[in-house]
């Protein structure tokens, strides 16, 4: 068990309380409890708090990011470059712990046999064996901190919206 995940981010916008391999050699697992005084539950929403989505999706961009950290075996640089896809199946609301799982399904390139740099990840979040919600994530790992991850057109993708 990785009780402090290793992740550049840190209080008040670090969103897993901890972090483990899995027994999947591709996987990891991660809880995250949520506090009835976190910082957005007054304004989202007054009278009716709920976890924001989007905080959902960066606890899975974070323990994704601690899964490649781990196998590193140290805090490399890097971001979240893609949601490919994302859906809800549930309100998480204050007094909730969240249960996450990522999982490594591929790099961008390794059809070609070469390090892209771009890590293709599964992921999941349930309350007891509710679904929480589910999504597919692209994360970049940087070769330094001023690195940028590139864009679609140099990916070979598609820039337009």
């Amino acid at each position: 068990m990785m009780q402090r995940p290793l992740l550049r981010q840190t209080h008040p916008f670090r969103f897993l309380d901890e972090a483990s391999l899995s027994d999947d050699p591709n996987g990891i697992v991660g809880r995250r409890l949520f506090h009835a005084d976190e910082f957005y539950f007054p304004g989202h929403f007054p009278g009716d708090p709920i976890v924001p989505g989007v905080l959902l999706l960066e606890a899975m961009a974070q323990l994704s990011r601690a899964y490649l950290n781990a196998r590193h075996g140290t805090i490399r640089h890097g971001y979240l470059a893609k949601v490919a896809s994302a859906s809800f199946h549930r309100i998480v609301r204050p007094g909730d712990c969240v249960q996450f799982r990522a999982t490594l399904v591929g790099t961008e390139h390794e059809m070609a046999g070469e390090s892209s740099g771009y890590y293709a990840f599964k992921c999941g979040a349930h309350i007891g064996r509710e679904r929480v919600a589910r999504a597919e994530l692209l994360l970049h790992e940087a070769r330094s901190p001023a690195s940028d991850f590139r864009s679609d057109t140099e990916r070979g993708g598609n820039d337009e919206r």
